[in-house]
């Protein structure tokens, strides 16, 4: 389900989770602060791309998705007051 949600087939979404999996299986933590996040999602992208994957990481996409909720969040309190 979640790889329809996101517009991938499986074989893709696998290979998002093999990638991160592995990164946190060598230790990085991308939940243990912003510097850690960066590195973190900057060494998902490297592996990706590697991998022949164009598309964004899962750390990438889910930062994504937190700065649009936000955006949304603040756009609906604009006409209150």
């Amino acid at each position: 389900r979640e790889a329809a949600a996101r517009g991938l087939g499986a074989r893709q979404e696998l290979r998002l989770y093999a990638v991160h999996g592995v990164l946190h299986l060598l230790g990085m933590d991308h939940e243990a602060g912003p510097r850690r996040a960066r590195l973190m999602a900057e060494e998902e992208q490297r592996l990706l791309r590697q991998l022949g994957w164009a598309g964004a990481g899962m750390i990438s996409r889910a930062a994504a998705a937190a700065a649009e909720g936000e955006e949304e969040d603040a756009g609906e309190g604009a006409g209150e007051g």
